[in-house]
């Protein structure tokens, strides 16, 4: 699993985390944006569960050598196209994956040729036994976005590579060399000014 050649065969758990959308940020100079909904006060939370369309998508996965990946998979539901484009080059095959029984996972798996998919219900005590490793993955993302107090979704991305950076951090046995490299970075793709002015996410489904 996560395409690394080292062994033939890997073990992995997937599963995919939601966010509540957050239009967090001062809107009150800008010019170009206007608040799609009615701001929502402290502590109000959505009326929502799972998949709803005021959420944000996280496909997520980690293998036996704890190697994690979190990466963006859509607004609301998770669907094949997306589940299908995200685990293109992250799934050896041969691998033995395991995961709930949403059916994305059945289909989607199959064109990868994996060795065994296990499947668990959610929320039963076979599913916290057998997917431990990616339920506890989760428990540490939701603390970390909690550490945050509010995070704009359209910074999501950057806070997932930087959570996952953490977490692959902390397993890998050559920590000097993986700072060093990350030091030795001087080409930067966004500028602050690009930063600042980051899209917000999907947002044709508020436009429509």
């Amino acid at each position: 699993m996560f395409k690394e050649k080292s062994k033939p065969i890997y073990k992995g758990q997937l599963d995919e985390a939601f966010l509540r959308e957050n239009f967090k940020e001062n809107h009150s100079k800008s010019i170009n944006f206007s608040m799609p909904r009615k701001p929502r006060k402290n502590g109000q939370e959505a009326k929502m569960i799972g998949s709803s369309n005021e959420q944000i998508c996280i496909a997520s996965g980690i293998n036996d050598t704890n190697h994690v990946f979190f990466e963006i998979a859509g607004r609301g539901q998770l669907t094949n196209q997306s589940l299908k484009q995200i685990l293109e080059n992250k799934i050896e095959e041969g691998a033995i994956i395991s995961t709930d029984k949403r059916s994305n996972y059945k289909t989607i798996l199959k064109l990868f040729n994996v060795r065994e998919h296990n499947t668990y219900q959610s929320n039963t005590k076979e599913n916290y036994k057998n997917l431990g490793n990616i339920n506890s993955l989760h428990s540490r993302f939701k603390n970390f976005i909690r550490q945050m107090h509010g995070m704009a979704t359209r910074r999501l991305e950057n806070y997932l590579v930087w959570f996952t950076w953490i977490e692959n951090f902390k397993r890998n046995e050559n920590k000097n060399e993986l700072i060093i490299n990350s030091l030795s970075i001087n080409k930067y793709d966004t500028t602050i000014r690009e930063y600042k002015n980051t899209p917000y996410l999907y947002m044709e489904y508020w436009n429509s």
